[in-house]
C-alpha cells in the first residue's frame, strides 16, 4: 500500500506541476525524507542488505523506488550523502543484480518531457516493473 500511495502522489504531482500549483505534496515528502538522517541510514542498510540476497529482489526494488523521493544533494551530512550515492552506484554497476534492479537504481528522469521517453505517463501504469524500467531508463 505504501508503494501505491507514493505512486499516486507522484502522478498527482505531475498534474499539480502542470497546473502550476505551489508546494505539491511530493516535494514536501522529498524534503522530509531527505532531511531524515535515520531514514537515510536505514535505507542505506536495506539497500546494502537486499543487494546481497537474490530472494529480496522485489524488496530492493521497492526501496529503490522510495529512493526516487530522496533529493541527494539536500542530505546535509556529507558522509551520509556519500554512502547513499555509493550504494546506488554499486547497484547500478553490478553485473550480478538483475537488469530490473539496475534500471530502478538509475536516476529518475523528469516526466513527461525527456526526449528519450516516448511513453506517456498514463501508459506506464499498465506495464510491469521491467517494462517500466526499460520505458523510463532505456534498458
Amino acid at each position: 500500500m505504501l508503494m501505491a500511495a507514493i505512486r499516486r502522489m507522484r502522478v498527482r504531482a505531475l498534474f499539480s506541476n502542470k497546473q502550476g500549483y505551489p508546494d505539491p505534496p511530493d516535494k514536501q515528502f522529498e524534503t522530509l525524507l531527505s532531511g531524515n538522517a535515520q531514514a537515510i541510514d536505514r535505507i542505506c542498510e536495506l539497500l546494502e542488505g537486499y543487494a546481497q540476497d537474490a530472494s529480496n529482489t522485489w524488496r530492493l526494488i521497492w526501496i529503490l523506488n522510495l529512493c526516487k523521493s530522496i533529493t541527494i544533494h539536500s542530505i546535509s551530512d556529507a558522509a551520509r550523502r556519500a554512502r547513499l550515492e555509493d550504494v546506488l552506484q554499486r547497484i547500478r554497476r553490478s553485473n550480478t543484480l538483475p537488469m530490473v534492479v539496475r534500471l530502478w537504481s538509475s536516476t529518475m528522469p523528469d516526466f513527461p518531457d525527456p526526449p528519450k521517453i516516448s511513453t506517456k505517463v498514463e501508459e506506464l501504469h499498465d506495464l510491469d516493473y521491467v517494462a517500466q524500467g526499460a520505458a523510463c531508463y532505456g534498458g
